[in-house]
């Protein structure tokens, strides 16, 4: 494998991580309130 494909691959890589990132910010943010955990949560119902 050429060393241009490893660098290309290794950026592309990186800017995928990147914008996960941001999405996942972006996405824990929509919530009511302020803060970056402003979702709404609610632990699931425990049976027994």
């Amino acid at each position: 494998m050429s060393s241009r494909r490893i660098v290309f691959t290794l950026l592309l890589l990186a800017l995928l991580v990147v914008l996960a990132g941001g999405a996942t910010v972006y996405w824990s943010k929509g919530g009511d309130g302020t803060g970056l955990y402003s979702r709404y949560w609610s632990a699931d119902p425990v049976q027994g």
